[in-house]
């Protein structure tokens, strides 16, 4: 992972917990300031430790602190950085999660060593999707949820979703989501 995720889960820990939350956090997790250089890539055990640390601290699941990350990732760091990007790859959410890979395949660019994940958006009709994810990190799924649920408010869309299957192997993960859109 690079450090822009990292100095995003310092930024959600610090905007809604407050500076000594996060000393501690940062403390238990066992980063330093050298940990936060945004373009760098990191091992993805910075993270795990920061979502660790983060749960514990809070008292709250590590899949409820990656639930909450991806919602801020998309309504704060997202909306800061990347809102053109995004605003540009989809006048809409079904839009926008139909051309996640090419946004993912632009960022590549930016990003040496990237490892981006890969969405395959299925249109079942009656406004409800299948969103196919996959990765080669294990264990992001309730991070994936957040995005949608913070993408859904962005694009101001009612949303359900569900988790259809889910394939986990050496090699990574597969998670089918099903969502489904509200009309209220």
């Amino acid at each position: 992972m690079y450090g822009l995720v990292h100095t995003s889960v310092r930024d959600m820990v610090l905007k809604n917990h407050g500076p000594a939350t996060w000393e501690q956090i940062r403390s238990t997790a066992g980063v330093g300031d050298e940990d936060f250089l945004a373009m760098k890539s990191y091992s993805d055990s910075i993270i795990l430790n920061l979502v660790s640390a983060t749960s514990e601290t809070l008292k709250i699941t590590p899949e409820e602190c990656l639930n909450a990350f991806g919602q801020f990732w998309v309504l704060d760091t997202a909306a800061k950085h990347y809102k053109e990007m995004i605003d540009g790859f989809g006048s809409n959410m079904w839009a926008l999660l139909e051309n996640l890979d090419h946004m993912h395949d632009r960022m590549s660019s930016t990003f040496h060593g990237y490892d981006p994940p890969s969405f395959f958006l299925d249109n079942k009709g009656n406004g409800t999707y299948l969103l196919h994810y996959r990765s080669s990190r294990q264990g992001l799924t309730p991070f994936v949820i957040g995005l949608l649920n913070g993408l859904a408010i962005h694009f101001k869309t009612n949303i359900d979703i569900k988790t259809d299957q889910e394939t986990i192997s050496s090699n990574g993960q597969h998670t089918v989501f099903r969502i489904t859109e509200r009309n209220n």
